[in-house]
């Protein structure tokens, strides 16, 4: 495994938590925290003002908090800030892949029964719960099933294992009513469904594909970015994750942008692992889709005032609305 992967890992931990859940010593545990953190919990459950599986983000957040060890006062004061402003999240779905994302890379064990008092033990089950009622209230396909991911993590991390059968039994059936052959093609299904295997992939290879770097069709990706090397059951085991996926996103329409998007992520994908056949043959599969061969298509063209278009190359194209702030 690539010395460079604890590196990559961190950093990413350090996007995921960017949001303001910052971790701090625990401190001795009193009346007044279970009450104050108990009270933190139901006002995020109480808040009419955000949705459901907002609602069920922050819960897991704390959650989350609580089982890193987290002082309770950081906790109440972040939950304050951010629920009491939801418009404050940015890049909301970008967020729940990284956390996604993180959790794969980080099989969760049960925690020493003595690192978790009984007291943080029952606030952090409540929060967890209380996180899923949301989610089933929720209309969010996407967001739903990467809470359901998040909060199975969580229940492992707690030798919950009933809680982590619920929340698997969830990703089961998303999967399943997917990819049976005569159930409707749900965009949204798909594409949270997909999401979900696409970050289980990555707990094996650590390898995530920027959406749009606009350099590296001038040199190729080879050239600017160093081939990396990861063990070969890693790399099969990740390789069958995506590649379902990308069975998934193939029940779209060829010009519907995330299944030409699952094949470009998985030609530059392959390269970077340096598995040029591999490229190639998902290289011809965008081709095919996109009808067109030109290698730029698997890069965001630039077409002016900060503006880039996906699937064309034709420089004529003039961005519109430019100069109109």
């Amino acid at each position: 495994m690539p010395t460079r992967k604890s590196t990559k890992r961190k950093a990413l931990l350090a996007i995921v938590f960017a949001g303001g859940m910052l971790n701090s010593p625990l401190p001795a545990l009193s009346e007044n925290k279970v009450e104050s953190t108990n009270s933190v919990i139901q006002g995020i459950d109480n808040n009419a003002q955000i949705e459901p599986e907002v609602k069920a983000y922050f819960l897991l957040k704390l959650a989350s908090n609580m089982l890193d060890g987290s002082d309770w006062h950081t906790v109440e004061a972040q939950y304050r800030s951010f629920a009491n402003a939801p418009s404050k999240i940015r890049s909301w779905e970008s967020l729940l892949v990284y956390w996604s994302d993180y959790v794969a890379g980080h099989k969760a064990e049960p925690m020493d029964a003595h690192l978790l008092s009984d007291e943080n033990r029952a606030l952090t089950n409540t929060a967890i719960k209380i996180a899923l009622v949301q989610l089933d209230k929720s209309s969010n396909k996407f967001a739903r099933l990467n809470l359901y991911f998040i909060a199975a993590d969580l229940f492992q991390k707690m030798g919950n294992a009933d809680g982590v059968r619920k929340c698997n039994k969830v990703l089961d059936a998303a999967f399943k009513s997917v990819e049976e052959k005569n159930s409707p093609v749900d965009e949204e299904a798909i594409r949270a469904a997909s999401s979900i295997l696409n970050s289980m992939a990555y707990g094996f290879v650590p390898i995530r594909i920027p959406e749009g770097n606009l350099g590296l069709h001038r040199k190729g990706i080879q050239s600017v970015q160093e081939i990396l090397s990861f063990p070969e059951k890693d790399f099969e085991e990740s390789e069958k994750l995506k590649l379902r996926a990308a069975t998934m996103l193939d029940r779209l329409s060829p010009k519907n942008h995330l299944r030409r998007m699952a094949h470009r992520d998985l030609t530059l994908w392959y390269m970077q692992l340096g598995k040029t056949a591999m490229a190639d043959r998902e290289k011809q599969i965008l081709f095919e889709l996109v009808g067109s061969n030109d290698d730029r298509l698997l890069y965001p063209q630039s077409v002016g005032c900060g503006h880039f278009t996906w699937w064309q190359t034709d420089k004529r194209i003039i961005a519109a609305g430019c100069g109109m702030g």
